[in-house]
């Protein structure tokens, strides 16, 4: 998560002048909203440790509850900030505050089912975790990169108001199927 949110901070920059298409009237607002997005992008990360922790200490509950309160936050205060007529920066944090307010609650919860947790380090199974983490990486690098795809190829070859209405209606109905 760290190296994902220190590439996305430092590549913002070259992504918006080199790599996107981007008005020079929007060149400012992507490099906020991309340098933005680089903190949800690690709290984001902070929230699937925890999700993954839940997971690998057999409940399923927590995780599920609080990947779900995580999207509704998110999207409830994006929502707010789009109806007021904020900038796309201001919508990233919204997101962001809903991931803060998600990693708050989930740490609380996570803390109180599963304290005492003891923590004993054995470095075998700890070189294990590294070896299987690329594998997780690398599918997660892959699967996050094909349901974007659609929205990278758009950015490069096409203006911003192009990706918010392929974007939109495929986010709604993504966060719906999650629903059920």
């Amino acid at each position: 998560g760290v190296i994902g949110f220190l590439f996305i901070y430092f590549f913002s920059d070259y992504a918006v002048n080199k790599l996107f298409n981007i008005t020079d009237v929007l060149k400012e607002t992507a490099i906020l909203s991309f340098k933005i997005g680089s903190f949800g992008f690690l709290l984001n990360m902070f929230n699937e440790v925890l999700r993954g922790l839940s997971i690998g200490l057999e409940n399923f509950i927590i995780p599920n509850l609080f990947r779900n309160f995580r999207v509704l936050l998110s999207s409830l205060f994006m929502v707010i900030i789009i109806i007021k007529k904020g900038e796309l920066h201001e919508i990233l944090i919204g997101n962001i505050l809903g991931q803060l307010l998600s990693l708050f609650f989930n740490s609380y919860f996570f803390l109180k089912f599963f304290s005492p947790i003891k923590f004993r380090i054995k470095v075998n199974i700890f070189k294990d975790m590294l070896n299987y983490s690329k594998f997780v990486f690398g599918a997660k690098s892959l699967t996050y990169v094909a349901s974007e795809l659609g929205v990278i190829i758009l950015g490069i070859f096409n203006n911003t108001g192009d990706i918010t209405f392929f974007d939109i209606p495929r986010k709604l109905v993504s966060r719906g199927m999650e629903i059920f």
